[in-house]
């Protein structure tokens, strides 16, 4: 006579977890990403700042995070240039980026 064998379900399969659960993997992945934002300028330079830190971070003595970074926004900054821009003289007027004036030698 041929036998069957039944090889018994999956251990996850197995649980009596629901869908609205949250994975652990999912919540550790989540916790292991410092969240930053994005602020672009009129002149297309740009600059991250950080939003807030990831679990790891938070409780380092030193705030290094070993994960990843996540940008969470990006902000145009209609009619501002970058501060290293104004440093070096540009200005911004009538919707065009003015260069400083140049001087004679």
């Amino acid at each position: 006579m041929l036998q069957l064998s039944i090889n018994p379900a999956p251990e996850f399969l197995q649980s009596p977890r629901t869908f609205r659960q949250p994975d652990p993997a999912l919540t550790f992945i989540e916790a292991a990403m410092c969240d930053y934002d994005e602020f672009r300028f009129e002149c297309n330079h740009s600059v991250c700042r950080l939003k807030s830190y990831c679990h790891f971070a938070r409780n380092d003595p030193n705030h290094i995070c070993l994960g990843v970074k996540k940008l969470r926004d990006s902000w145009l900054q209609a009619g501002q240039l970058c501060d290293k821009c104004i440093e070096n003289g540009f200005r911004f007027a009538n919707g065009k980026i003015w260069a400083p004036p140049h001087s004679v030698r």
